[in-house]
């Protein structure tokens, strides 16, 4: 049994969505995830969730800290999100990248995360239907039509939006898709495609007056879910 302190899937789920997917490591602008030619819906990670202070004791295990619990070691708050290569960097010179230079880097990372969503130039966050949340860019957005291309999961998975869209003549009467900024509502599910390991999503809007700042925001404030990332749509 191993004496290493490693982070769960969900942990390293939730350190990536938090970071926004991108290299946490300052002045780094590294994707971490996109397409993979194996197949029309593989996706490539080439992200890492690197511990702050070393999951075990031992050589080369840096910024070790035997105060910590296994819990504390193992957990979000001793974990950050980089690419390969900054992962490996951080773990040859712990006189440069100390812990705290590390938990700078990524909370810098998580403000500028949460930055981009609430000004529109990152990632946002979709829900579709009632257990199914999503990050995404709503790609287009006409008088009768819209497109959106979602990314990752936050609630719910692949296998349950497959079947959300196997049924996409119900899904049409029944389930609208909401989206955080939009003026308008855009409504019901048309038809959907894959597309850079993601998944492309195409629908109409409802001739139908915006709702109010008030009203979505109350609506939002009922979609809100807890950050328990799924993982990428692969």
């Amino acid at each position: 049994m191993s004496n290493r302190d490693e982070f769960s899937q969900s942990t390293k789920n939730r350190v990536a969505a938090r970071a926004g997917w991108p290299c946490s490591f300052e002045g780094c602008t590294q994707g971490t995830h996109g397409p993979s030619a194996e197949s029309p819906e593989a996706v490539s990670n080439i992200g890492v969730a690197a511990h702050i202070c070393a999951a075990a004791p031992g050589p080369g295990a840096r910024r070790y800290d035997k105060t910590m619990s296994r819990e504390e070691r193992s957990g979000i708050g001793n974990a950050i999100w980089l690419c390969a290569n900054h992962a490996t960097l951080i773990d040859r010179d712990e006189v440069t990248y100390t812990a705290a230079r590390l938990r700078a880097m990524k909370a810098a990372r998580e403000k500028a995360s949460e930055e981009e969503q609430r000004s529109g130039k990152g990632a946002s966050l979709f829900a579709i239907g009632p257990d199914i949340v999503c990050t995404g860019d709503l790609a287009q957005v006409t008088s009768g039509s819209w497109t959106l291309h979602l990314k990752h999961f936050v609630a719910g998975d692949r296998h349950e939006l497959v079947g959300l869209l196997a049924d996409l003549p119900a899904v049409r009467l029944k389930t609208g898709i909401y989206f955080k900024r939009a003026g308008r509502w855009p409504g019901p599910l048309r038809s959907a495609s894959p597309r850079d390991g993601g998944r492309e999503l195409h629908g109409d809007v409802p001739g139908r007056p915006a709702r109010s700042a008030h009203r979505r925001a109350e609506a939002w404030e009922r979609l809100r879910v807890a950050p328990r990332n799924k993982g990428p749509l692969c």
